[in-house]
């Protein structure tokens, strides 16, 4: 294992801050993603290697999109969340692109190539 003592502080934060569960890119296929079902409360990491901007949505438990973030080419956003959550990318046009559902573990979604 690691020795915790060992580590500089901010090697420390890098690690405890990881996502630990890579969460799978849903293609928008022409039906929107299911509604966000209230769950344990956990953290997402947006990382946008698209070519564009991107508007990361949240999808209510209502089923309404809620704008958390609009992303530039590169851009990372870590945001807190829940388990069960799901997670509209578009355009800027707010044409979908995809979206991700959270699990329990913080999770890392990569917005790919578009």
């Amino acid at each position: 294992g690691v020795d915790l003592a060992a580590m500089p502080a901010e090697d420390l934060r890098r690690e405890v801050d990881r996502p630990n569960q890579k969460l799978t890119w849903m293609p928008f296929d022409g039906d929107l993603p299911p509604r966000s079902i209230p769950g344990t409360n956990t953290r997402i990491v947006f990382e946008n290697k698209s070519s564009i901007k991107v508007r990361v949505y949240w999808v209510s438990y209502s089923n309404e999109l809620v704008l958390y973030a609009t992303l530039k080419p590169g851009d990372t956003r870590d945001q807190n969340t829940f388990s069960d959550a799901s997670w509209l990318i578009t355009d800027l046009e707010d044409q979908p692109l995809g979206w991700f559902r959270t699990g329990n573990l913080r999770g890392l979604a990569i917005i790919p190539l578009q």
